[in-house]
């Protein structure tokens, strides 16, 4: 089916190659494809170089909801009990988040203001003792 270029090669993730992505890149685009093979290639746009790929058909995919990167992952964790917390540590954030900027500084100037503050450096202020730090 190779020889007879009855295949299509589908090359899944070349971004995640490391230090072999431009040799699968150069693979794809000076052999594969000028041979006449049928090729699926998936990448993030900034993980390759886009320029090689002027004669392909790219397509950019949207973004995965959050319940289906929740789907997604539960299924490769198989109800782990560590994502089931970070799921849960997640939506608390989320939803503080929304309170610190709906709610509690709803003006940009007040949010820049309070996070421009530093806390004091109390090692330096003199006093070390464990019970005021």
């Amino acid at each position: 089916a190779y020889e007879m270029r009855c295949v299509v090669c589908l090359i899944d993730g070349v971004d995640e190659a490391a230090s072999l992505k431009e040799v699968i890149e150069d693979y794809v685009t000076r052999k594969l494809v000028p041979d006449g093979h049928q090729v699926i290639v998936t990448s993030r746009p900034e993980g390759v170089r886009l320029r090689l790929y002027t004669n392909f058909v790219v397509m950019n995919l949207k973004n995965l909801t959050d319940e289906q990167q929740s789907n997604a992952i539960q299924t490769q964790l198989r109800d782990s009990v560590f994502y089931k917390h970070l799921r849960a540590f997640s939506a608390v954030r989320k939803e503080h988040d929304k309170k610190y900027v709906g709610e509690a500084f709803p003006l940009e100037a007040h949010r820049t203001f309070l996070e421009s503050l530093k806390p004091p450096d109390l090692r330096s202020a003199g006093d070390v003792q464990p019970c005021t730090r």
